[in-house]
């Protein structure tokens, strides 16, 4: 894996030479090669009251019969947000859109709104997933489907406030999830919050997992050990990642420059505690190195570690980014080297790796018409879609997401907004 990015050290230069010309085409603003973009679903297309959802933000979920789970962060009966469901005919050419849960059913919201972050689905098809809400806005959930699939069962598992957590982001993962192993129900689940019970600290990291019957919650590691955040994170935003022996993740806050850090956790058995060391400190001054919010980071099966930083300053419109397995840091992608950024701005879906691990990001705005990118990077840097193409932003516009890949090669993603008269957003797949 670390040989195939060479090339794209030079696609982020924003001065190319007549004798890079060539070479910048391919860094560039075209949408590769067939790739088809097909929309699923268009929330809220027929204007208010969107009961079917709206502004879809989080990552897709996909079962091993291929169907896929998705959530909205608002719409649905009390506007609050829903979990959804597509399914495929048998040869994908029709997705039947199915509503599984309509959040802010109980007063103050005690049971969840406006979810957040992907969902983790396990070996008997139960969904696991993080939402605001509850005491203080934190909460993860459970939907478990009927035998017959005819209906889901909705609980709330742990409330963050009781491990004092608020506001959850990232989504939920577990130890086996970097190998694609599926979730077996019954190991922890790990996550992040933005800051504490107190609404003025940093955030933590967190474990959840079933004990005779019932779920029960622990903080596993209060982020910023020290005053001023020199060591560590503050506050995340993004998913964890896990090895088998270690959590990844990142910050948008703490650190060298209180700029971010990417992290790693362990359990330090000797001491029966968990423990952080912080991979790389992001650096402000560095512009061009990326800073910011970051959609965290994935491991491929080498154990190099890749993200995408979004960057908020010019020049810094954000990149990607590799730490090759006891290597150092490395960019292999800043975005906006095209002229008004057609090759995007700000990555702000996770990353995920295909069979063939190549690698593919969203952007949320660049591109043709500045509505986002879908990207891949496989040895060169290469726009797969980009947004509003078509009258009205009718094919959606804002990825946040991400996207999946199936065993085909196909993507799956959801654009946050645009698909309709409303512009509420869309749910797509990009077909070779």
């Amino acid at each position: 894996m670390r040989a195939r990015f060479r090339l794209t050290d030079v696609c982020g230069w924003s001065g190319l030479s007549a004798a890079l010309l060539a070479l910048a085409v391919s860094c560039g603003a075209g949408s590769a090669q067939g790739f088809t973009l097909k929309t699923l679903h268009v929330f809220c297309r027929d204007g208010s009251p969107c009961d079917d959802g709206q502004n879809p933000s989080g990552a897709l979920t996909m079962d091993a019969a291929g169907n896929l789970y998705g959530t909205a962060l608002s719409g649905g009966a009390n506007d609050q947000g829903t979990v959804f469901e597509l399914i495929p005919n048998a040869d994908k050419s029709k997705w039947t859109f199915v509503k599984l849960h309509d959040f802010c059913q109980q007063d103050a919201c005690m049971d969840g709104a406006q979810p957040v972050g992907k969902m983790v689905v396990d070996v008997q098809g139960n969904l696991f997933g993080e939402a605001h809400g509850g005491f203080r806005d934190g909460i993860v959930y459970e939907l478990s489907p009927s035998q017959n699939r005819t209906g889901w069962t909705y609980k709330v598992l742990v409330d963050l406030n009781d491990l004092s957590g608020w506001r959850p982001f990232g989504g939920l993962t577990y130890a086996g999830a970097t190998a694609g192993a599926p979730y077996d129900g019954v190991s922890p689940l790990f996550g992040t919050t933005e800051t504490n019970a107190e609404e003025s600290g940093p955030g933590l990291a967190f474990e959840v997992s079933p004990q005779d019957g019932n779920w029960t919650g622990s903080a596993i590691y209060n982020f910023c050990g020290d005053q001023d955040c020199s060591k560590g994170g503050s506050a995340s935003f993004a998913p964890l990642t896990g090895d088998g022996h270690w959590l990844y993740g990142t910050t948008n806050a703490g650190g060298r420059d209180n700029n971010g850090v990417i992290f790693k956790l362990g359990f330090d058995k000797a001491n029966q505690q968990w423990t952080e060391k912080v991979v790389h400190s992001f650096c402000q001054t560095c512009t061009r190195q990326g800073f910011g919010h970051s959609p965290g980071v994935i491991l491929d099966r080498e154990g190099d570690l890749f993200g995408a930083s979004e960057g908020e300053v010019a020049p810094a419109y954000g990149t990607v980014y590799e730490i090759p397995a006891g290597g150092k840091y490395r960019i292999l992608k800043k975005f906006c080297s095209s002229q008004n950024c057609a090759d995007g701005r700000q990555p702000e879906g996770p990353l995920t790796l295909d069979g063939a691990n190549n690698l593919f990001g969203t952007t949320q705005y660049g591109g043709a018409r500045d509505m986002g990118t879908v990207y891949e990077l496989n040895g060169a840097f290469t726009q797969i879609y980009s947004f509003c193409a078509k009258s009205a932003c009718a094919d959606g516009s804002q990825p946040l997401g991400g996207v999946i890949p199936d065993s085909a090669g196909d993507l799956f993603g959801t654009a946050s907004t645009g698909g309709g008269t409303a512009g509420s957003g869309t749910v797509f797949e990009l077909a070779p």
